[in-house]
């Protein structure tokens, strides 16, 4: 095993620019024990104070210099496959870490060390202090060229937010490897940042009942939430006219989510009065609670009549409001276009405390990220206090109903033009439900009277 190459001055040149100016975090892994299993450091870095935690399963790791020395397999601890841990008290972004050391060994036998890591890396860099060759990106194993050693480089992880990082190291008698430096940003709005959240196995195209369902992908990455809502807030009925089996009755039970999935144990509450399903569902976590889990939405649109050539189609949206324990809220929009089938997956966002913004994911979108008019009400001011400023999607004649959350029609009115101003001045203090009827297109929006 060779000598180390170790953190040079240039490093920690950009460590001290990089907390200087709180964009992230750029260290040495100088702060491990030796021969032990588990280390651990605080990193102050964009106003938070982050705790690092390494571990190595089962053989232990070593301070050298100032990397983190994972030995090589000897008769005492022969084992050839290391299980190589980082933990991050709060989620990190673009992290990367520079492996140092990984040997081909001898040109008559395969590489005497690879490594995998889970999530798999997004990229490889070469190292520039200290500079020397870099190991390859076979299939997603770091591997070393042919007959090539004293490979190192950057193992970069992109801007998705990470808590737990796994490296799988798998070596041979006489060989070691050594971990030089780690690199991250902070995450300002983890939640809003993650990509992870989608819809899964979707269609518009439904049963003649109405009655579907939706797998959706919950990923707080790493931050735990106080809250969650889950709601359909728009939804468009694409069947023809003449095939939707008409129902004034029971007109408000449409666009409603019926089933009540358990997360962490949580089970969520139908908003309103209904028992049996409603446009929204709350999580209320006693304890906040990091989410990453797939649950099945049962979802209940207009039916259509059973004839072969009336089939059901619909375009909808489901809402996910993420509250964080900091009152941290994030909305994510993910729509499905009338057609599309497949996930629809969704984009960052920014998010403020006690306040929230939305974007909205595949489906009818300029290039600016904002909904189509087709797709949304526009709502100024919000919260009001007396005036209600609303941009309608088109000027299609249309009823607009100010609702409870118990669903009870508080005020309403027809109109037929893109914007009206509604009086709300009588209305008591809380959070009330905008509702847009046109045809078939459903959309609610909820606005707060202060």
């Amino acid at each position: 095993m060779k000598s180390i190459q170790i953190f040079l001055a240039a490093l920690f040149l950009m460590a001290a620019s990089i907390s200087v100016n709180a964009q992230g975090y750029a260290n040495s892994f100088g702060w491990v024990a030796t021969n032990s299993n588990s280390s651990s450091t605080g990193a102050a870095a964009c106003g938070i104070q982050n705790v690092i935690e390494l571990t190595s399963n089962p053989s232990t790791h070593s301070l050298s210099g100032t990397s983190a020395l994972f030995p090589s397999s000897t008769g005492t601890d022969p084992t050839t496959t290391v299980t190589i841990t980082l933990n991050f008290l709060h989620p990190v972004c673009n992290l990367k870490l520079k492996v140092n050391d990984l040997d081909y060994g001898p040109t008559s036998t395969p590489p005497t060390e690879t490594m995998t890591t889970s999530p798999m890396f997004t990229s490889i860099s070469p190292s520039i202090s200290p500079a020397g060759p870099m190991f390859n990106n076979v299939a997603g194993t770091l591997t070393p060229p042919f007959g090539v050693n004293n490979t190192l480089g950057w193992v970069e992880f992109g801007p998705t937010p990470l808590t737990t990082v796994t490296l799988t190291y798998n070596r041979t008698v006489g060989y070691g490897i050594f971990l030089d430096s780690i690199l991250y940003d902070c995450c300002d709005n983890c939640i809003c940042d993650n990509k992870d959240l989608k819809l899964i196995g979707a269609s518009s195209s439904i049963p003649s009942s109405g009655a579907t369902s939706v797998d959706v992908n919950v990923n707080s990455a790493g931050v735990p939430l106080s809250k969650l809502n889950v709601s359909i807030p728009y939804y468009e009925s694409s069947a023809n006219s003449e095939c939707i089996k008409c129902d004034p009755a029971n007109i408000s039970k449409y666009g409603k989510i019926t089933n009540l999935p358990i997360i962490a144990g949580v089970t969520p509450t139908f908003t309103g009065p209904s028992t049996s399903g409603s446009a929204e569902i709350v999580y209320e976590f006693p304890v906040p609670t990091v989410v990453n889990q797939t649950i099945s939405l049962d979802l209940q649109f207009p039916p259509t009549l059973e004839l072969t050539c009336c089939p059901n189609s619909v375009d909808y949206c489901v809402k996910l409001g993420l509250i964080d324990k900091e009152c941290k809220i994030c909305e994510k929009l993910l729509c499905l276009p009338a057609g599309a089938a497949g996930s629809s997956s969704g984009s960052s966002s920014t998010s403020k405390k006690a306040t929230s913004t939305v974007d909205q994911d595949n489906a009818k979108a300029r290039l600016d990220g904002e909904l189509e008019p087709s797709n949304q009400l526009q709502i100024t001011p919000n919260p009001a206090t007396s005036t209600l400023n609303v941009r309608l999607p088109n000027n299609a004649e249309a009823s607009l109903e100010v609702l409870d959350l118990n669903g009870k029609n508080i005020q309403s009115k027809t109109v037929s033009t893109t914007s009206v101003s509604l009086n709300i001045s009588t209305l008591s203090q809380g959070t009330y439900i905008l509702k847009y009827t046109s045809g078939n297109t459903v959309i609610n929006e909820k606005f707060v009277k202060k």
